[in-house]
């Protein structure tokens, strides 16, 4: 479990960032990993380059153990709701959680870089003899007009990853 918003938590973790918004709710990124075994969750050791407090955003499995996070709403430093275009790629071990932000400028594709977007819907698409693709559509931009560009983020697993509409 990623992020979100809701309550003020019981307890509150260091690793994490809570976000106080203005109705009295908190944004953050806590993650904890669920043992399907045991029924336990455990707070995982974080580390890379982790996303901030976020809340309507998508979660793909990439792999068995990968998975990629995209956009979503964040506080911006006018403690503001705004949409994020970020992508994060994740690797879980053990009770290890490794974050890695893909920039802008890491991804090819003419200079296509998706709109800032919460409320949207993706998937996995995995192809016979290609890297799997995550292809992201609708959702809601930062002035909350909907998106209606469909976008495809080709070979996340080789880490040569390109856009296209």
């Amino acid at each position: 479990m990623i992020g979100g918003l809701g309550t003020t938590p019981a307890v509150k973790h260091s690793q994490f960032q809570y976000d106080q918004i203005k109705d009295g709710r908190v944004r953050t990124n806590e993650q904890l990993l669920y043992n399907l075994s045991n029924g336990q969750f455990t707070v995982p050791s974080v580390s890379g380059q982790c996303c901030p407090p976020t809340n309507q955003f998508t979660i793909n499995k990439i792999n068995q153990n990968k998975g990629i996070m995209f956009g979503g709403i964040v506080t911006n430093d006018d403690g503001l709701a705004v949409p994020t275009n970020n992508v994060y790629i994740f690797n879980v071990t053990h009770n290890t959680i490794h974050w890695e932000s893909i920039k802008k400028g890491s991804i090819s594709g003419e200079g296509l870089w998706t709109k800032e977007r919460s409320n949207h819907a993706s998937a996995i698409i995995n192809g016979d003899s290609t890297s799997p693709a995550l292809v992201v559509i609708g959702g809601q931009d930062n002035k909350n007009q909907l998106v209606n560009e469909c976008l495809l983020f080709d070979n996340i697993t080789t880490g040569q990853f390109s856009c296209k509409k």
